[in-house]
């Protein structure tokens, strides 16, 4: 199995951006492993990688916001 987490944002002048934060892939043979589902050192990566792309995007469309006032 492979599964591909993806964030989209959509900001307030209708563009929308999407990026990829992570992929988790499971072997299908290992369904009773201790590998099955979300592990806490994968969750906290893409914890990690979903703040920082909300924060990219909340700043930079603040600034681009701020850079048109002051133009």
């Amino acid at each position: 199995m492979d599964v591909s987490i993806l964030v989209e944002t959509t900001f307030d002048d209708g563009e929308t951006r999407r990026r990829s934060i992570g992929r988790l892939r499971r072997p299908y043979d290992e369904f009773a492993s201790p590998n099955l589902g979300l592990l806490l050192h994968d969750a906290k990566t893409l914890l990690r990688r979903l703040q920082e792309a909300i924060v990219q995007d909340h700043v930079g469309e603040a600034m681009e916001a701020r850079r048109i006032c002051e133009g």
